[in-house]
């Protein structure tokens, strides 16, 4: 069964995180996640360990960990986490954009980021590391603490591209896309996943799937709210189609402008390190994404029609939603994140939606 995770802004203030996440808890949210960005949020290992504590079924993760820390420091953390959460942790690895960023580094190199991704899933698997001539582990991390001797924690991989695929492919647990809510590109990026595992001999072996989405939900004046709760998310996202100073192939000409400016503003903010956010606002221009664009990026409508965009994905194979509800500086009641839960996630756990028809009957029953 397909799980649905909240990801967006660290809520507000931190020190009731944990009520915050018991809150989405109780809505029926699968998981919650966070990012990471060092300069401008509370750190991500601490703020899933307070949400791990505050809930017994929720799981929790990141979206996404970055290679900012040592691998050694970066399994260390994840297995204490997935500890505190007794086996609810799931963790997304990428190559860094806006953490990178502040530390005045562009993202990780692709070959670089394969040995990170290889040392670090060797920690967890509680192998000893070859530091060039250096053996270093932390298993002895595992042997004195019983709570922290559990099943490895699953740890996939952020990505966007060819590359990044295949190296999720050989060495992840799994893969979350992050290019948004098309599915004939996320059909491709499906298909490009298999296939590498495929090569690599490991088709039998389980894989997860993944997407990060930006999700608006509501009618009238609610979904006017809901679009801009979401649209510094979608200008975040979008960005990663021409993180490499131009929009990708497979980025659709009508876009290709708007995410390359996407790219120049939030490239300007992690410059000026966001300070246009200061007081709890938000650092994007608001005028720089229309309607329409957040509309095609994002799943954006009423209930029925999220669920059925949705299940349109869901029916690709993934196994894991991970949906942005809110940007910086955004609906600090969380008013998207509880419309979605009581109103979309049941339609596609009760109804599972394939085709506008399928909804309205489950509608009407």
């Amino acid at each position: 069964m397909v799980e649905f995770w909240r990801l967006g802004a660290y809520p507000a203030p931190l020190t009731e995180l944990g009520s915050i996440a018991a809150r989405l808890e109780a809505l029926g949210w699968d998981g919650l996640a966070f990012g990471e960005g060092q300069a401008g949020s509370p750190d991500q290992y601490v703020c899933l360990a307070l949400a791990a504590n505050a809930t017994t079924t929720l799981k929790v993760g990141s979206g996404v960990s970055v290679p900012t820390r040592h691998p050694q420091i970066t399994a260390s953390a994840m297995a204490t986490v997935n500890a505190v959460a007794r086996g609810r942790a799931v963790f997304s690895l990428g190559r860094g954009d806006g953490a990178m960023h502040q530390l005045g580094q562009q993202p990780m190199k692709v070959r670089e980021f394969e040995t990170y991704v290889s040392r670090l899933q060797a920690y967890l698997r509680r192998e000893t590391v070859d530091l060039e001539g250096f053996e270093s582990t932390i298993s002895s991390l595992f042997e004195r603490d019983s709570s922290i001797d559990l099943p490895k924690t699953r740890v996939d991989i952020s990505a966007t591209g060819p590359k990044v695929i295949d190296i999720a492919a050989r060495l992840g647990d799994g893969v979350t896309f992050s290019v948004g809510a098309d599915v004939g590109r996320l059909r491709g990026l499906v298909e490009q996943a298999r296939a590498a595992r495929e090569r690599a001999g490991l088709e039998d072996r389980p894989f997860g799937l993944g997407c990060y989405l930006p999700v608006a939900v509501g009618r009238g004046d609610d979904l006017t709210r809901a679009r801009e709760y979401i649209r510094g998310a979608v200008m975040t996202q979008a960005r990663f189609g021409a993180l490499h100073g131009k929009p990708s192939s497979a980025v659709a000409a009508e876009d290709a402008q708007v995410i390359q400016r996407a790219v120049e503003a939030v490239g300007q903010a992690y410059r000026t390190h966001g300070k246009r956010s200061t007081g709890g606002g938000t650092f994007y221009p608001k005028d720089l994404l229309d309607d329409a664009f957040v509309d095609r990026f994002a799943v954006v409508g009423s209930p029925e029609q999220c669920a059925e965009k949705l299940q349109s994905i869901i029916d690709l194979g993934f196994d894991r939603l991970v949906l942005l509800t809110k940007s910086l500086g955004q609906d600090p009641q969380e008013e998207n994140a509880t419309r979605f839960a009581q109103e979309v996630i049941p339609l596609l756990r009760d109804g599972s939606p394939s085709s506008p028809n399928r909804t309205q009957q489950h509608l009407l029953n």
